[in-house]
């Protein structure tokens, strides 16, 4: 298992970029507070965890980390969370067949279509679309489709770490002033296409740091690393600025390897359990084998005793199992007999009790005959 204790390692290491400050408390059934919602907040530092559920322990699933002075539209709140409507680019799932598509357009073709957490069908339904309802494709995996999350999915962050300013109000059209557009956040300035890629580096993580998780519960054949390193990969593409740049390929680079590293302890562990099954069902059968035996012990000749009740007999720990004889005329079992001296066998056949002259033992007619150990070579 040092394979997987390297994949472990690896992954906690490359995750550890996505470790955010915030608090424990919540829980994932949550009664809100009846207030004026929604205002605006603004993230206090450098790094902030989006969480699917408000509450910080090994359940909590990280969807995404955002940055100092990003800004996020708080709808609820309870505890030490604030609830908060999808930030830009955060990632969902459906499954492609209930949506029709259009380049990056969708269109969901059915009522009641789950959107879930991740590309598994059994993954965590965050809500559901109905017939009509459109989003934004970003991207696919055998079958499912990325896709940008509906305001209807709601996320979480530590309420200490955000400030809440203002509540948000429909701007009168006529009202040039307050129509103004907020002046451009520090990282905007660095350019969209550094914005864009910094935000799939922070997409990337949250999936490695899920990854991470899924490999400390040993569900091992839920393990996929594509989309963390479909993300690094257009992080990689999107980014204009060197340091950008230089964080993406490091972390594909890093996820590359560690993606290999997984798929080789995949292949070990499948071709580790599939060598514990078959020796498995090997025991098995000879435990059965072994019960369906009514008589166990290894060949012996019977020697020049008088009036001995067969040609050979069964002896297991120091004492005589049985007396053997073959049928009259079984010339190839009495070969078989002959020609296992000293070995661990199995007997069935007829029992005849207290022989003529040997009172308590037992002497069997040999019906059959397994061998249960193998040939020295």
């Amino acid at each position: 298992m040092k394979t997987w204790s390297l994949a472990v390692m690896a992954l906690a290491v490359m995750s550890a970029g996505a470790v955010a400050q915030d608090v424990k408390g919540g829980e994932e059934k949550v009664a809100f507070e009846k207030k004026s919602y929604p205002y605006e907040g603004e993230v206090t530092v450098e790094r902030l965890n989006v969480r699917m559920f408000p509450k910080n322990d090994q359940t909590s699933i990280i969807t995404s980390v955002l940055g100092l002075g990003e800004k996020v539209t708080v709808v609820a709140e309870k505890d030490e969370y604030y609830q908060i409507l999808p930030p830009k680019n955060s990632i969902v799932w459906v499954t492609g067949k209930n949506i029709k598509r259009d380049g990056d357009k969708g269109v969901a073709s059915t009522n009641e279509v789950p959107v879930r957490l991740d590309s598994r069908i059994n993954a965590d339904v965050l809500c559901t679309l109905k017939e009509g309802d459109a989003v934004k494709v970003v991207g696919e995996h055998m079958g499912w489709l990325k896709i940008e999350a509906p305001a209807a999915v709601k996320y979480y962050v530590g309420k200490k770490y955000v400030h809440t300013s203002k509540e948000i109000a429909a701007v009168p059209v006529n009202d040039e002033k307050k129509a103004a557009p907020a002046p451009a956040k520090k990282a905007e300035a660095l350019g969209g296409s550094d914005v864009e890629a910094r935000r799939l580096i922070a997409n990337a993580q949250a999936e490695l740091e899920r990854q991470s998780q899924l490999v400390e519960q040993r569900k091992f054949e839920q393990v996929d690393l594509g989309t963390v390193v479909a993300d690094y990969e257009a992080a990689k593409d999107k980014a204009t600025t060197d340091a950008v740049k230089t964080e993406a390929e490091r972390g594909l680079s890093r996820s590359r390897e560690l993606q290999g590293i997984l798929t080789s302890a995949k292949v070990a562990l499948l071709a580790q359990e599939a060598k514990r099954k078959a020796e498995l069902e090997a025991l098995n059968e000879k435990k059965n084998a072994e019960k369906a035996l009514a008589f166990q012990g290894y060949i012996e000749p019977t020697g020049v005793l008088f009036k001995r009740p067969g040609t050979h007999k069964l002896v297991s720990g120091g004492r005589i199992v049985c007396f053997l004889r073959v049928k009259d005329g079984d010339e190839k079992m009495l070969g078989t007999l002959n020609n296992s001296f000293q070995k661990l066998v199995g007997i069935n056949g007829t029992v005849i009790n207290n022989p003529e002259g040997w009172d308590g033992y037992k002497v069997v007619v040999v019906d059959e005959f397994v061998k249960l150990e193998k040939d020295k070579e």
